[in-house]
């Protein structure tokens, strides 16, 4: 120590000096500095990753089902399985249109005059969805030749849930169909 530094050291000790001196070496020291700088850098990079944090959970909030991967592969799934659907469709066209156009070729049904009204009632549904088939076909063609991009997923989506509820409708029309033939059957068989 030097002869200040123990001068100034004596005069703390007697109270002669209250509040240790800004320029004493113990406060000043280069050590003591450098430990100051550590811990401010420390605390900084701390807050910093804090604040990348909170961030990407605000990000992940915002786009929660665009981003996550466990979203994006059940979205890449369903796609996938109507693709494959559409195209064992398109595949299949002509014997498909052939069964909706004519479902008894070489066979007829017996109708009783009873039900001739329920039939009657029933067959311009069924004469309606077979009109509308071609139309809907050449749209699942183009469904099929369409690539889907980043930037139109969302339309491509709605154009795909307004498909999926016209073939709704189209499955709805023919069970309604199915069920009344059965009926008929049934009745016809157990008269």
């Amino acid at each position: 120590m030097s002869s200040l530094e123990s001068v100034l050291e004596l005069a703390e000790r007697i109270g002669y000096i209250s509040e240790p001196d800004q320029f004493s070496t113990k406060a000043t020291s280069s050590i003591h500095l450098v430990d100051l700088l550590d811990e401010l850098l420390s605390l900084r990079l701390r807050s910093e990753k804090i604040k990348e944090i909170l961030t990407k959970l605000k990000d992940s909030e915002q786009s929660f089902d665009l981003v996550k991967e466990s979203e994006l592969e059940t979205k890449i799934s369903l796609l996938s399985g109507f693709s494959k659907h559409v195209e064992s469709i398109m595949t299949n066209k002509q014997v498909l249109l052939m069964r909706l156009k004519d479902p008894f070729v070489g066979e007829h049904i017996d109708l009783e005059p009873e039900y001739h009204k329920d039939f009657s009632e029933l067959f311009p549904a069924i004469a309606q969805s077979i009109a509308l088939l071609p139309h809907d076909l050449k749209s699942l063609e183009w469904f099929g030749s369409h690539t889907i991009a980043d930037k139109i997923i969302d339309s491509q989506i709605e154009e795909i849930s307004s498909l999926i509820a016209m073939y709704g409708n189209y499955s709805d029309s023919l069970d309604r169909v199915r069920k009344v033939l059965k009926d008929i059957q049934v009745e016809m068989i157990t008269d």
